[in-house]
């Protein structure tokens, strides 16, 4: 049998064969749910015997539930069936994989491939944990050699906000994936977690894949790289954005342009492309905030993109913008509009703020410090059944060298306002965002004859 071992950040197999999954003419489909998997403490796996066709980086399930390596989890939400997890720890991620191999004589030219995706394990201080799906062609021994270029899935990768809401991370998942899988080559799945404390244990179930048969193809690149930046266009006219019910839909995607991320440490920012474009909890107005970033309902069905921390998770919330520069002028102050509002009252004593930021690229971030807006602790936690419970609104010139075409980011970063104790925190979010640019004045040319 060969094993998978997790070494020096590489996989290496030993054995004498595998046993792959064959996708034929006659079965072009293979469904797994892992319930036949064994349910006993610490019981082992053995790579393609345990499951046929299947490698895990670890020889056997874990003896507790915070243990980083394999898991069977079972979901509450699907009838409390099983999946197959993985849980990523301080000095090791983890990985399971599928081998496929086509025995036909013809390519395989799509794969669509679906399964559910979900939490089985939170943490008390749960961070932000990044699953990703990949895949890999070639010859068995080479693919699990990890000999073999790897390409990533985004479609089957989720990305898990610290302080997200656990009753959302139960999705379905699916894609058609083009392929040119060769006869007598094989594909190898896998869905991998990075090394990390504290993170969320995730779960596969239901697995379904179908194979469509044909002609080899050209199949594009798959980049592996973040979401491809889409800026708002920042035309002579300027740019606004109310959060409103139709800005964010019910998958808690974000508009054009915005992103989001959070992090442990206080008053921590991250980079543009590394952000999300979904991820939002919806707090309806009345409800009692969460830790995490959310997308708060005031009254009169008015919105806001906000966060509350805990103690141990959700320190920083950034939201991001990025614009580009539409007018064909050279722009060289903008003025910013928007408010802050209110959505839970905190005893922090050293109260909340949000920091605003701006950055030629999306990494190298400059202050605005005249730009802060702060609240003073509250006597309690409270919340309101009427939100926000206070509004500040800024207004803001921000010089600026942008050029046309160039693009500008800003980043609005939530936070305590000093010291790095986070608990007894107040919600505050973003709303009614203007920019207005300011242009160069174009020169005027007098000719004389």
């Amino acid at each position: 049998m060969r094993r998978l071992l997790l070494a020096a950040g590489a996989f290496a197999f030993t054995a004498l064969h595998a046993a792959p999954v064959l996708l034929t003419h006659e079965v072009p489909t293979y469904t797994q749910d892992f319930e036949t998997l064994p349910t006993a403490s610490a019981a082992a796996w053995l790579d393609d015997s345990t499951l046929p066709g299947w490698y895990a980086s670890a020889t056997a399930f874990a003896k507790s539930i915070n243990a980083g390596g394999l898991h069977l989890y079972s979901n509450s939400q699907n009838g409390n069936t099983l999946g197959l997890g993985i849980l990523g720890i301080t000095a090791t991620g983890h990985s399971i994989s599928l081998l496929l191999t086509n025995p036909t004589q013809e390519a395989i030219t799509n794969l669509t491939i679906n399964h559910l995706l979900y939490v089985g394990y939170i943490p008390d201080s749960h961070r932000q944990t990044q699953l990703t799906c990949s895949y890999a062609i070639g010859n068995a021994a080479d693919l699990l050699a990890d000999n073999a270029t790897s390409h990533p899935i985004p479609a089957l990768s989720q990305t898990y906000l610290a302080g997200f809401d656990a009753a959302q991370f139960s999705n379905q998942l699916h894609t058609t994936l083009p392929v040119n899988l060769l006869p007598n080559n094989s594909l190898l799945l896998k869905w991998s977690v990075p090394a990390g404390a504290s993170q969320y244990g995730v779960a596969i179930d239901n697995l379904a894949i179908t194979a469509q048969f044909g002609q080899p193809q050209d199949i594009p690149e798959t980049p592996d790289t973040p979401d491809a930046i889409t800026p708002i266009p920042l035309t002579r006219r300027g740019y606004a954005q109310n959060i409103n019910v139709t800005t964010i839909q019910a998958a808690h995607t974000l508009p054009a342009g915005w992103r989001i991320d959070s992090t442990n440490t206080a008053r921590t920012l991250g980079t543009y492309t590394a952000a999300l474009t979904n991820g939002l909890k919806s707090i309806s107005a009345g409800d009692t905030p969460t830790t995490g970033l959310s997308r708060y309902e005031g009254s009169y069905f008015d919105y806001a993109i906000g966060a509350l921390s805990s103690g141990t998770a959700c320190k920083t919330a950034n939201i991001y913008l990025c614009a580009s520069n539409s007018t064909h002028q050279h722009i060289n102050h903008i003025t910013l509009d928007y408010s802050i509002e209110k959505y839970r009252c905190g005893t922090n004593p050293d109260g909340y703020s949000i920091r605003l930021y701006t950055s030629p690229d999306g990494q190298t971030w400059t202050e605005h410090p005249d730009a802060i807006t702060s609240f003073l602790p509250d006597p309690t936690n409270d919340k309101t059944d009427t939100p926000p419970i206070a509004t500040q609104r800024k207004q803001h010139t921000l010089p600026v060298n942008l050029p046309p075409d160039a693009h500008l980011y800003l980043a609005w970063s939530y936070s305590v306002t000093t010291g790095s104790t986070t608990s007894n925190a107040q919600a505050l979010a973003l709303d009614n965002v203007t920019l207005t640019p300011i242009l160069t004045a174009r020169p005027v040319i007098i000719r004389i004859r």
